[in-house]
């Protein structure tokens, strides 16, 4: 078994009569272009279990999403009819991918009402090989850079924002042996007159894998020949390098693929330095972009194959709470035994090395939760919360996780 499953989490809304594109893996984000949403599958296999949670729903006739291969529709797919919310899956049909495919959700809304809001979605990838295990690593948004002659980095899960000079703030820790491969960007237009360099960063040096767009260039690029041995405890970004050139350089795709030969796959939701004050309880997707609520159903995801939780990490950046904050894996509304604690002015990774839960197919929904009840004052700034899942052989005694800080 190696199946893994993507869930992505952000607060989106699609008017009547409009198609938009959803990524997975990945913030949320309504694009009206699908090139703008589309990740790379890289390795042959299936996607199926489609899950979508909708909190609200003013349009009274019906509104369709799909899976889509390659800018063509699947069989995979979940219809909202009028006024429909909650959860919605489709357990009974399957697509398959190429691993030269590229998939996106497309949302078409119906043609009498207002809007549709969706909050959370997922879907599980099983390989033709069964000997990997694949994560894809994206994020999806739209980044004008213009910034001359400089180095700063970026992340490649979760949430899409203004690259940055503090390259913690967006690395991946990872705990688990692996490959990276595949980096792509996808970039719209390019103002820029001189060269503009997306690279693949391991342990804050420089990796293997890189994409160049010269003066002018735009549309899709992938390293296809390079890939980074990943070893237990290095962590993961991209850096982005500019000369001379003036103008923007927009992207709106960075996605880079993950593979293990250990059935463990990483779930990871990142954004940029997100806030949480004193005396509050916040829930967090289990994948893509951190984007908080405080309506956990909002949150939530549902795998339909069963697999154990282990390793939940987070990365705090900065921490003025007087008193702990506590951030914990919940397990269909309950808090599971994967828990980390920050304690007055504590930053940095913390990880969960000791605990574990199983995630029990159909029943069980997936989300995190951070709460600092406790706090009369203070703030703390989290850019990451992630855990590893693993439906591995059972001669595995521990799955490893990773943190996007």
């Amino acid at each position: 078994m190696s199946m893994s499953f993507m869930p992505s989490r952000g607060t989106v809304s699609v008017s009547l009569s409009t198609t938009r594109y959803l990524a997975l893996s990945s913030l949320a984000r309504a694009a009206t272009a699908e090139a703008s949403a589309e990740v790379p599958v890289r390795e042959a296999g299936t996607l199926s279990n489609l899950f979508v949670y909708v909190s609200a729903n003013t349009i009274t006739s019906n509104t369709v999403i799909t899976l889509r291969k390659s800018t063509v529709d699947t069989s995979v797919t979940v219809t909202y009819t009028s006024g429909q919310t909650g959860i919605k899956e489709d357990t009974s049909n399957s697509a398959s991918y190429a691993n030269t495919d590229y998939a996106t959700l497309a949302v078409v809304g119906g043609g009498t009402g207002t809007s549709i809001t969706l909050q959370a979605w997922a879907a599980e990838f099983n390989p033709t090989n069964t000997a990997k295990c694949l994560t894809i690593l994206a994020t999806c948004g739209s980044t004008a850079y213009s910034t001359n002659s400089a180095t700063n980095y970026i992340p490649v899960a979760g949430s899409q924002f203004a690259p940055t000079g503090t390259e913690n703030n967006v690395k991946l820790k990872i705990h688990s042996a692996g490959t990276a491969s595949n980096l792509f960007v996808y970039a719209p237009t390019n103002a820029r007159t001189t060269d503009t360099t997306i690279a693949s960063r391991i342990n804050g040096a420089n990796g293997n894998q890189t994409v160049t767009y010269t003066s002018g260039q735009t549309g899709r690029k992938e390293d296809t020949s390079n890939s980074d041995t990943i070893a237990s405890g290095d962590d993961i970004n991209a850096k982005i390098v500019t000369s001379t050139g003036g103008s923007a350089f927009t992207y709106e795709v960075v996605s880079m693929s993950v593979i293990t030969t250990t059935g463990e796959f990483l779930m990871q939701a990142h954004g940029s330095g997100n806030t949480v004050n004193f005396g509050t309880t916040t829930h967090w997707g289990a994948g893509g972009g951190m984007t908080s609520t405080g309506v956990e159903a909002q949150a939530q995801t549902r795998p339909r194959t069963s697999f154990t939780c282990q390793e939940l990490a987070a990365y705090v950046s900065s921490n003025s709470l007087d008193n702990n904050l506590v951030i914990t894996a919940r397990d269909n509304g309950v808090y599971s035994a994967l828990t980390v604690t920050y304690t007055t002015a504590q930053t940095g990774w913390k990880t969960d090395l000791s605990n574990s839960f199983v995630l029990t197919a159909a029943t069980d929904t997936v989300n995190y939760t951070s709460v600092s009840t406790a706090a009369a004052s203070g703030s703390a700034t989290l850019w990451g919360i992630g855990m590893m899942g693993y439906t591995a052989v059972s001669s595995l005694s521990f799955s490893r996780g990773f943190v996007c800080g």
